[in-house]
């Protein structure tokens, strides 16, 4: 085998032994739990995902929209939230 091989197949090595480390050491949460990490993942999800729509709930009552046209909007707004929770909350360590 040439020198550059063996130098190639270390590199490959220590990189997939630090990739290890890094899967090993990240902070999951166990199944069934939700840590700090896990709740703000959360609020991160309902700000990027759940406020927009909440806003466009609003919008469409300030436009004159029955209640009840617009709750299908809000239906949404928390149907992703609840679903972002309840993966948060059976994902982790098993």
């Amino acid at each position: 085998m040439a020198k550059g091989t063996i130098k190639n197949k270390n590199k490959i090595k220590e990189v997939s032994k630090k990739n290890m480390e890094l899967y090993t050491t990240a902070k999951v949460s166990p199944k069934g739990k939700l840590n700090i990490e896990d709740f703000k993942n959360i609020g991160v999800n309902i700000l990027k995902f759940t406020a927009p729509a909440l806003g466009v709930f609003f919008a469409q009552l300030a436009m004159g929209v029955e209640i009840k046209a617009a709750a299908l909007v809000a239906a949404f707004a928390l149907y992703a939230l609840l679903s972002d929770f309840f993966k948060k909350f059976n994902d982790g360590k098993k």
